[in-house]
């Protein structure tokens, strides 16, 4: 009896409901049956029998014999998984062909929404939410990412991100860090040692106090931490693409670029 639960439950996981699965078995292992046989060996209304027997048929999992009384008889097993991996593998092509038609749909609402220029600010809190949200944002960029930040803050998230900034810079990015310079001896993570070696990942520290951690990405949209000297779970992310932010942020970052001293 366990192996047969066994059975039932693996043919459910491809799409029979429990009473196909049930009668399907029950036909493969007592042969072709009428109904009043069948029932005898499974513990389903007879109603229900019909119903399945009938979906049954209709997928070509199980033939009905005219003869008096009609006689039902399973397919062979391995014809009726290859029908299993055909309706899955159509239902798999359809599916991608609905979600490819819904990314073209998406792709051009996009465009329509770049053409109108939404402007927007918001407010990202939570430390998954806002490392996703810095992973995804390294991975559109294009062209360039520029950073201020404390040392501190800037571990951390660095930590998080580190294997997609070093994609960024490999695919030619141009990544310029200015962090804030520590008191006293420090000594940069191991994990960023492949960053160092990187010609498109520029650091500099900056010799003065930072009040603002923040991030600029291809001068179109841009982030700044609501409390600078608390942890990324303490502090909430602002996000924008307002242009008047970027550019005054923009002109900041580049002040802080010429006055700060490279490592």
């Amino acid at each position: 009896m366990q192996i047969q639960e066994d059975n039932i439950d693996l043919l459910t996981e491809i799409g029979f409901t429990k009473t196909q699965a049930k009668l399907y078995l029950a036909l493969i292992r007592i042969g072709k049956t009428n109904i009043k046989s069948l029932s005898k060996h499974v513990d389903t209304p007879r109603q229900e029998i019909y119903r399945a027997l009938s979906e049954l048929q209709e997928k070509g999992f199980v033939e009905r014999i005219l003869v008096n009384p009609l006689e039902y008889e399973a397919t062979p097993l391995k014809e009726t998984l290859e029908r299993v991996l055909n309706i899955k593998a159509e239902e798999y092509n359809r599916t991608l062909d609905k979600t490819k038609q819904i990314q073209i749909q998406f792709s051009k609402e996009d465009n329509i929404e770049i053409e109108k220029e939404n402007y927007s600010i918001k407010i990202i809190e939570g430390k998954d939410t806002i490392v996703n949200k810095y992973r995804f944002a390294h991975l559109k960029v294009v062209r360039s990412v520029c950073v201020c930040s404390t040392f501190q803050r800037w571990i951390q998230i660095g930590r998080e991100i580190n294997e997609t900034i070093q994609k960024v810079s490999d695919r030619g990015i141009e990544y310029r860090l200015v962090v804030e310079k520590p008191n006293g001896d420090f000594c940069l993570p191991q994990e960023f040692s492949g960053l160092k070696l990187n010609e498109n990942f520029q650091i500099k520290f900056y010799k003065g106090i930072l009040e603002i951690n923040a991030a600029i990405f291809d001068d179109k949209f841009a982030s700044f931490s609501f409390y600078p000297s608390k942890s990324i779970a303490e502090s909430p992310v602002v996000w924008t693409n307002h242009p008047s932010i970027l550019v005054c942020f923009r002109e900041y970052f580049e002040k802080l670029w010429r006055s700060a001293e490279k490592i």
